[in-house]
């Protein structure tokens, strides 16, 4: 065991009443413990008190009450050292409960509990618990309350014959693959049983489990708490360090390891790149479950496009609003739990708010499956709004849109130009975040596996309504001549089922 800093199992210690008073609120709150008494190793200035950054006492409130977070953070941010503190917090005031780290590396592993000691010693006596005879060494510690801090190297066996009241797993998206997926596995039946998992990392790849778990926790799809935080959060950095850290690692390493992006390596329909330049913005009303980013004007046209789904789970049914032909966003309607008249409820309440506006309406729907229904609620409704015009596919016999592999194409390839050429503005932060995870595949474009596209879903049928008003209406064809210039849509593309021909513009 360590020297005189650290106090032996059961030793008794002198309580001033001032110190049971701060041992009580110490217990209750683990940032004043921290801020309080906590110090750590800084490599210029020594040893400091832990003065927490913002987003530190953000990410520890989310640890102390969730039971599963999911931390996507940037380089150097001191997210491990904020965890060594809370977790020394923990097993200081809880009894008999085993916390588990896990990292990348070993070396990692054992620096993670290096800091929870360091941490442990300069402690004033009388807050410190005691240390078993067993519990102090390089990969645990362990107190006289029944409480240990285990580390180990992420492996399929790290969990194995522990009884977990906490898993942290550290920089998850630098371990190999098929451990990722083998730990995860394993963890699974500890997880079951009620213990709680921290997983936190930086952007390694878009394809692993972490960049898995990662997008369906920012969709909101699985039990994880999203939290993200990047360079700027540290409050120390500004324009000129990343300028000058740009210069040192180069614009792409920026863009993983300091602005958190998954990178993919497979072909994007939008380029990271591109999206990297677009801001997001806070909705000014929302109703429900519909976001609104403008007031709808009398004197502009809009239109809707509708993607139905079953509403279950990570299923969901969307509608985009677009202004026309601005073609900027100004609404967003996503849920996972609306049936199919639910969901023409909200479809209805949405055209009847433009329409009392005013509004020029232009909407359809899929009718792939789930779209039929919505389509039946439609044409049986005696009191659907009465001067949104819907609008079918030319040569159609079917009201709505059917979505062939070559129609979704072709409208991926359109949405595309218009990215690139500056003639489309996003400002749902879901929607951004669906196109930063939406990919070629063999035949077509989807997203990646955890990730969901139903508003991209959604926006394809605002292209193709698009594509089809301004055939025959000759005032839209006017404005979009305007607007996007007069051979934006002219001439007769041809694709065959993989979406290539001639006018298919090379991949980012």
């Amino acid at each position: 065991m360590a020297g005189n800093n650290v106090k032996r199992a059961n030793e008794l210690v002198e309580f001033r009443p001032e110190n049971l008073v701060e041992l009580e609120r110490c217990e209750r709150d683990p940032i004043h413990f921290i801020t309080e008494y906590c110090k750590i190793e800084h490599p210029i200035h020594g040893i400091i008190p832990f003065d927490l950054y913002p987003f530190q006492k953000d990410l520890i409130e989310s640890f102390l009450n969730n039971r599963f977070t999911l931390a996507l953070c940037s380089r150097q941010l001191g997210k491990t050292t904020c965890a060594a503190a809370f977790f020394l917090w923990y097993a200081s005031f809880e009894e008999h409960k085993t916390v588990l780290i896990v990292s990348n590396k070993e070396s990692n592993a054992t620096e993670f509990i290096h800091r929870i000691q360091v941490m442990y010693e300069y402690l004033p006596r009388w807050l410190k618990p005691g240390v078993t005879s067993d519990g102090w060494n390089k990969k645990s510690v362990g107190f006289d309350n029944g409480c240990r801090v285990i580390s180990r190297a992420t492996s399929e066996s790290s969990a194995r014959g522990l009884s977990l009241s906490i898993v942290f797993a550290d920089e998850l998206a630098f371990v190999r693959d098929n451990i990722q997926q083998e730990f995860w596995s394993a963890l699974s039946p500890t997880l079951s049983t009620g213990g709680s998992c921290i997983v936190a990392s930086t952007p390694n790849g878009d394809m692993n489990l972490f960049a898995q778990l990662a997008r369906a926790s920012e969709s909101k799809v699985n039990e994880f708490v999203f939290k993200k935080y990047l360079w700027h959060d540290v409050p120390e950095r500004d324009e000129a360090w990343k300028r000058s850290e740009i210069l040192r690692i180069g614009e792409e390493k920026f863009l993983q390891e300091h602005l958190c992006h998954f990178l993919s390596s497979e072909a994007m329909l939008i380029s990271s790149m591109i999206l990297s330049t677009i801001k997001t913005v806070p909705h000014i009303q929302e109703l429900k479950e519909f976001k609104l980013w403008d007031n709808f004007d009398p004197s502009k046209s809009y239109i809707v496009g509708v993607d139905p789904s079953t509403g279950i789970d990570n299923d969901f049914s969307v509608i985009e609003v677009f202004e026309f032909p601005a073609m900027i966003q100004v609404g967003e309607f996503r849920s996972n739990t609306c049936n199919t008249t639910q969901l023409y409820q909200a479809l209805k309440g949405i055209l009847n708010m433009m329409e009392r506006v005013g509004c020029e309406i232009f909407y359809s729907s899929e009718n792939n499956g789930i779209g039929e229904g919505l389509l039946v609620c439609i044409e049986n409704d005696e009191n659907a709004p009465e001067h949104a015009e819907f609008i079918t596919q030319a040569n159609s016999k079917r009201d709505g849109f059917t979505t062939t592999n070559k129609a979704k194409i072709k409208a991926c390839i359109k949405l595309r130009e218009m990215f690139e050429t500056g003639k489309i503005t996003v400002k749902s932060e879901q929607l951004l975040f669906e196109f930063k995870n939406f990919i070629r595949t063999r035949t077509s474009y989807e997203a990646q596996p955890g990730g969901t596209d139903d508003c991209i879903s959604a926006v394809l049928i605002v292209i193709r309504v698009l594509e089809e008003i301004i055939l025959y209406n000759d005032e839209a064809y006017a404005m979009m001549e305007e607007s996007l210039g007069g051979d934006y849509f002219s001439g007769e593309e041809t694709y065959n089922e993989n979406g290539e021909g001639a006018a298919m513009p090379m991949v980012f």
